[in-house]
């Protein structure tokens, strides 16, 4: 009895879970509504919730449909809409899908200076390393205006300055310190989020701000950050 209707703007390709999803679809009468390109990857990832209740995310990027992006297909999409969107705000993520997608967000950030650029470090160890990760920052930041940063970050943040040395980010002097260090590589805003504890903004006047987060009961949450 059990019914549900999905539709997915995505592009099919051969994978090891097109089977099992295509299954799963008949399974539960899921229509699928998509751009079926043969030989492209599905950009997928799927969660599930271990014994301790923790949420495991396994992921499926890489060279997924979101990888072939590059320069000329922006250009491309900027000239066909005729605007210049007044911020762009790029991940760690679309950075890690493939050397294409890297070339793109630097050429964001360097081209496109009359917009405000943010760039979300977004360390994700299933799609990257941490020296690689380092590396893309070291790329980007000279470029970005402002800077998001997490938890999940900090070893790439350690990586690309040795001089941040903050352990624990509940070390709120120590946050402060270290969007102090990351400011100097260029961006004039670094947030640091901390989740459902809120986040604290460092800003180039050596102001810092913390923002509690609005108090909700947590259902799910992926893509809560």
């Amino acid at each position: 009895d059990f019914y549900c209707e999905a539709v997915a703007f995505t592009r099919w390709g051969d994978d090891k879970l097109k089977n099992v999803v295509q299954s799963l679809g008949q399974n539960l009468a899921l229509n699928w509504v998509g751009d079926v390109v043969p030989g492209k990857i599905n950009g997928m990832y799927s969660a599930v919730v271990d014994d301790s209740g923790e949420r495991q995310t396994h992921y499926n990027r890489k060279g997924s449909a979101a990888s072939s992006m590059d320069v000329a297909w922006l250009k491309t999409l900027v000239k066909a809409r005729d605007f210049m969107p007044k911020l762009w705000f790029l991940s760690g993520i679309t950075s890690a899908l493939s050397e294409s997608c890297h070339e793109l967000n630097i050429h964001i950030v360097k081209n496109y200076s009359e917009s405000i650029c943010v760039y979300d470090v977004n360390f994700r160890h299933q799609l990257l390393n941490v020296n690689q990760s380092a590396q893309h920052l070291e790329d980007i930041i000279p470029h970005v205006d402002i800077l998001y940063v997490s938890e999940g970050d900090l070893k790439v943040l350690q990586e690309f300055d040795e001089q941040i040395r903050i352990l624990d980010f509940r070390d709120k002097a120590g946050i402060s310190k270290m969007g102090s260090q990351l400011m100097g590589h260029g961006p004039s805003l670094v947030v640091s989020r901390f989740g459902a504890r809120g986040a604290v903004v460092a800003n180039a006047n050596a102001s810092f701000f913390y923002e509690l987060s609005s108090p909700v009961e947590a259902v799910d949450t992926t893509g809560a950050g």
